[in-house]
This record gives C-alpha cells, structure tokens and sequence, in this order.
C-alpha cells in the first residue's frame, strides 16, 4: 500500500521550536497488548494538557488504545481490515510481535518459537498438504509484521491530522518514540525505528520532520501523570527535591522505579536514580489462578467446551476463542471492584455453559465467586508488587534519599484490592499513593511523550535519533584457515550498522566483530582477533 505523502514546494526543516510557528508532535507508544498514538500541535515549548489528543477513532474500534494485532489471513468480508480490533473470528492473529523485535534469552527463543509451531499446526505434512502451497501462518520475521502494522496505524493518524489540509506542509514536525528503559538491546531499538519509518513515520510523508526523540516509557508515563495530578487534580504531594516511586501494572510485568524531581516550573524535570526493577507477576497471573479455581468448580470438561484448545497451561489471552474471552471481560469488571468481606460477586457464563448448574458456585450459568475467593486470586500478585516497591524503598534509603510518594499506573493500576494492601502497608513509613485519572490514564505514556517533545528545548537528556546515511562493515577472506580444502570464499562483507540503522545523539553504537588470522603463510598457528566498531554521537542539529 502507497504511502500518502504531503506535497510542498518549499519544505523546511526545522528543530526548535519557534512561538511564531506551529509544531506538531507525535507520540507512539507501542505496546505488547495494545498501542497508543497522541499529538499535540503548539507554538510555546511549554506543554499545555488540554491541547493534546488522543487518536481514538479506530477500524471497528473506538478506544484510546489499539490492540497490537495484525492478521495476514484471507476474509470475505471485505469490512475486516485484519488489524487492531478489526480482526475476522476465525483468522490466525499475530500478537505480542514487540517482544520478537528483541530476544534478550534462549528461554524467550523456544517460547515463541513454540507458539509459532502451535499456530502452524506444528509444521504437520497434512496441515502443508490442505493448504495447498498457501501456508496460513506467516514467513514474514518480527521487524516486518511491526511495520505492516505500523503501516495501518500510520493511515489512521494520518486522516486525523487531514483537517489541517495544506497548512500540515508548513508546520514543522517531531516525531517521539517510546521505548522500554535499560531493558531494551540496540536490536530491539533498531527494529521498532526501522519499522516506524518504513510505515510513513518519515520525511517522504512530513516534508517538514525535524526530529525523531526516543524517550523511555517510563520516563513519559511518570511526567505526564505527575503534570496530570497537579495540573488537573489540584495534587500538590509531589516537592522539588523529594523522590517518589513509579510502578507500572501491566498485564505481562511490573515495572518499577525511583525518580528525584529536578524541577516542577516552569517545566517538570525528573531523573531516575535507582534501577529500573521488573517482575514477571503482572496482571496475567490473576487469570491464570482464576482458571485454575474455575477448573476446578467446573470440571475439566466442561471447561474444554469454553476453550476447546485448552492443554493444562495458560496461553496468552490473545488466543484465547470467543468463549473465553467474553468470560474474561466480565471477571474483569468484577476484579476492579471493591472486595468486602461478605461481599459475592456474579457472573454470567458464556455459550455453550449459559444454562450450566453444578455444585454451589454454578446455577443456572450463573457463577458465584466469594470476595474470599476474589482475593485468593490476587493475593499472589499484590505481594509481588508490594516486595518491588519496598526494594525500591530499601535502595533508595541507602542513598539517603526519602521516598514520599508512590506513582501508580497502568492497565492494573485501578484494582481496589491491591490500592488497599500498597496504601496499609506504606502508611506506616509516610509515603503516599497516587493515581492519575482513570479516563486518560491508559494513555500517560503516549501523552507524556508528547509532553517530552514540545518540551525538548528544555531537555538535558535529549535522546535525537537518525538513520545512518550509509553501511559499514569489514571485507573478510572467510576462506578456511587450514587449507584442507581448494574451496575458498573471498571477500565476504559483514554489515556491522547498515544504511537506515538508528544512531543516537546521546550514546555510541558498538559492534562487535570475531576473526581469525593466519600469523604465518607457512604455519597452522592462527590468533583469534576481536573488532570493536563504535560509531560515535550524531551532532544534534
């Protein structure tokens, strides 16, 4: 698909902010589940909250967040555009494509190449013969399904800037990217930049780009939620000086850090000063002990009838069939509700168990969870939570700084539960809890991004990030080093960046390269050579 592209006769580019001309920001925040995409069009390099915006009009979907989903699977109906929400019921979907951009572990590797091998039938030479030379899995790698989405996304954002017609041509645009912090290689990096530009983010379609700033997500989500409560909420716990801790409930992790405040006026300045800690207990393993209990309450039987592919071990809610899923979002709604001791929650089953009746907990379809039972499910992840941010604490009183806040967000961050057991806990040692409103809280990291573009003049820590304008590599004999072969292969040429590869403005790239080398024509000795390739620093423009 074409690439819409903004014609002008005289772009300029330009990468300070002028109070004389317009500037547009956009924000992308790509997400394992879903995705977010904020703007902001100004003329100060102080943001102001209530002129951003938040794209919300999706294909089949109206919704701050997009899911980050893609389908390559033929359909009929020619309404499904096979991405985000607009999805057929029985097409294969590509889910979770964030976490391939950058394998970090061999345990990673086999996990998802399992999951591929399960949607491709396990390779089986019945499944190949039945699709008749037209696979329905896909053999695109990670780097170009991202930029396939992108690429809808890209059309999408791009109609909801069409109201400034040409006028878009003259005003000067920055483009942020979000990105994981500290955990994150160069690879990971490198692929969603690639993917991002490939998809329309670029200059072909925004003569007047300046820069593309990569910003920690992080980093992001914390100054937006912080401006969001004092700006909007009246909430001025948050001191010059003091540090607070930020905690980001997510369905797969919990990430957790400590930040200082530089600043507050006339613009929020922070820094990060313990590590960034992550846990695996995110929000998943609430299902995954609310499936376990169901199993048990139901039988194993019946509930093979909701997921027919169910096989003693917890898939990603992606994958989960229409059954599932319906179930999922009505314990959902339950678990965000206040516990109380003699509290029972509600829920109706989904086709085909509507009319099911068993034991005590199950009449009619109707299924019966205690507050007792509701807690049981979450226990194990409060406490997870709980130990990260009391390691926080301890890391931080070493320093002999003083935690005063704790910053709470994300997709889990509104359980009542575990607000409860955060807040019993650390009123003891004076700290506070905090949210930011709900309604556009999902959206901190791509309105906080925005936030960190408009304000970039006033960024110490500003992280540019450009395309390198050419290869780079070595020219090997790769020919063997004992000659026990006529067969040689000369002037093999290793890439080490290639041209469109991200460079930073903030930190060197390395690369490394292993050889060997004969020491003598006449002699099998060989000495092994390590290359280290640095690129150094773009210029900031």
């Amino acid at each position: 698909m074409s690439q819409p592209a903004i014609s002008s006769t005289s772009a300029v580019q330009q990468t300070s902010s002028a109070p004389s001309r317009d500037r547009l920001v956009i924000a992308i925040d790509y997400g394992t589940i879903d995705t977010a995409v904020a703007f902001g069009l100004t003329q100060t390099d102080i943001a102001n909250l209530d002129e951003l915006e938040v794209v919300e009009k999706w294909p089949a979907g109206l919704s701050s967040r997009v899911p980050s989903a893609i389908s390559y699977s033929p359909t009929a109906d020619m309404s499904q555009q096979q991405w985000g929400f607009s999805v057929s019921e029985d097409a294969i979907v590509y889910t979770r494509t964030k976490l391939d951009l950058d394998i970090s572990s061999k345990e990673h590797m086999l996990g998802r190449i399992s999951d591929f091998l399960d949607g491709a039938s396990d390779l089986r030479f019945e499944a190949v013969l039945r699709a008749r030379g037209y696979p329905e899995h896909s053999w695109k790698d990670a780097q170009d399904m991202v930029s396939d989405y992108f690429r809808q996304v890209f059309h999408v954002v791009f109609e909801e800037l069409a109201y400034m017609g040409g006028h878009l041509a003259q005003v000067a645009v920055d483009i942020v990217i979000t990105t994981p912090a500290q955990q994150w290689s160069y690879k990971g990096e490198n692929s969603l930049f690639r993917a991002v530009r490939e998809a329309g983010f670029n200059n072909e379609s925004f003569p007047s780009l300046g820069d593309t700033i990569i910003v920690a997500e992080s980093d992001a989500a914390a100054i937006w939620s912080i401006r969001n409560m004092r700006e909007q909420q009246g909430n001025e716990s948050f001191k010059q000086g003091e540090c607070f801790i930020f905690c980001d409930c997510g369905y797969d992790i919990v990430e957790s850090t400590t930040y200082r405040i530089k600043c507050l006026e006339p613009t929020l300045q922070i820094e990060a000063i313990n590590e960034l800690k992550i846990t695996q207990g995110g929000g998943k393993h609430i299902y995954q002990n609310f499936e376990k209990w169901l199993q048990g309450v139901i039988g194993e039987r019946c509930f093979r009838r909701l997921d027919p592919r169910y096989d003693q071990c917890f898939r990603a809610k992606e994958t989960w069939p229409k059954g599932m899923r319906q179930l999922a979002e009505r314990f959902d709604q339950k678990l965000r509700c206040r516990p109380s001791d003699d509290k029972t929650f509600h829920i109706d089953l989904p086709p085909p168990l509507h009319h099911l009746s068993c034991a005590d907990n199950v009449v009619a379809g109707e299924l019966k969870i205690t507050s007792k039972e509701l807690k049981s499910f979450m226990n194990s992840w409060v406490t997870s939570i709980i130990n990260l941010i009391e390691g926080q604490i301890q890391q931080t009183n070493e320093g002999n700084d003083r935690i005063t806040n704790i910053l709470l967000v994300g997709d889990y961050s509104d359980v009542l539960h575990l607000q409860n057991e955060i807040d019993l806990v650390m009123r003891s040692k004076n700290i506070k809890l905090h949210r930011p409103w709900l309604r556009w809280g999902h959206t901190a990291t791509a309105q906080g991004a925005v936030v960190y573009g408009i304000e970039k003049s006033h960024r110490s820590d500003l992280c540019i990030a450009e395309s390198s304008p050419r290869h780079y590599g070595l020219l090997l004999d790769d020919g063997p080093v004992v000659n026990t072969t006529p067969v040689h292969r000369a002037g093999t040429f290793t890439y080490l960046i290639q041209k469109d590869d991200l460079l930073f403005s903030d930190r060197v790239v390395t690369k490394e390269k292993s050889f060997a080398i004969k020491l003598h024509p006449e002699k099998e000795k060989v000495a092994m050579m390590n290359l280290s390739f640095r690129h150094c620093q773009i210029r900031k423009r």
